[in-house]
């Protein structure tokens, strides 16, 4: 229960008491339950925009279903996502100087610009869901997609910084184990949600993560914990842009 716990107030900004893990390797075996904690922040997600759409028209659902995931997060992952886009698109092509500037916490124009994108192009896939049936599922599975995500690059690519940080416990400690429980959850809650369908968007979501991931690692030599949130955003994006486009086509 401790560990379920402090997943929970590591990635969410739910008022709940805080734990303190005694050991790295419980902390790393704190991902497994990751895309549960994203379960429970799409269930509250839904839920804002079940109420909202009763009261509101469909862009100021979309305003509020985004400021309530923002809120719920504290930006966690929206700031990796900055991060490294100013390190990957900030036109270096040297492994050290990609890495300083993704340390730095000033924020740069290429941050900010994918920042935005990031936030309109959710808002815009959400209003393009409302009123639809795959509203509600995309809202449930996007966050669960976006950590599994997290978990899946945490397991395959090894650590870029040699100065360390907190995303090396992750890297150096989460193993087949914590994989084998983060899949089994993800997978049981695409089914729930949508069946098979469900399954199919987190095959699709999943391969544009590991895309990412892939990319990343090319020019890095490993990712850093920025990148897993940079990836988190991405692969929630995918979730929502393919149910948008289930829903277009239906």
């Amino acid at each position: 229960m401790s560990r379920l716990i402090w997943a929970f107030t590591f990635l969410t900004r739910l008022p709940l008491p805080n734990v303190e893990l005694k050991s790295v390797q419980e902390r790393s075996q704190a991902a497994a339950l990751f895309p549960l904690v994203g379960l429970v922040l799409g269930g509250v997600l839904a839920g804002v925009t079940w109420l909202a759409v009763r009261v509101f028209p469909p862009v100021t659902v979309s305003v509020l279903t985004l400021a309530a995931w923002v809120l719920l997060t504290g930006g966690l992952h929206l700031d990796g996502l900055m991060d490294t886009a100013d390190g990957l698109l900030s036109g270096k092509a040297d492994r050290e100087s990609i890495l300083r500037i993704m340390k730095d916490s000033r924020l740069g124009s290429m941050g900010a610009i994918t920042l935005f994108l990031v936030l309109f192009l959710k808002a815009g896939f959400i209003t393009a869901l409302l009123p639809g049936r795959f509203l509600i599922p995309a809202l449930v599975l996007a966050p669960v997609l976006g950590r599994w995500a997290m978990v899946l690059a945490m397991v395959f690519y090894p650590y870029a910084r040699v100065e360390g940080g907190m995303g090396q416990v992750f890297a150096e400690r989460t193993g087949s184990r914590e994989l084998v429980i983060a899949l089994a959850t993800t997978g049981v809650a695409a089914w729930l949600v949508l069946g098979w369908t469900g399954l199919l968007v987190s095959g699709g979501a999943s391969l544009v993560g590991g895309l990412g991931a892939v990319l990343v690692a090319r020019r890095l030599g490993g990712l850093t914990g920025d990148v897993y949130g940079a990836i988190n955003e991405i692969v929630e994006v995918a979730t929502l842009f393919f149910l948008a486009l289930l829903s277009a086509l239906s």
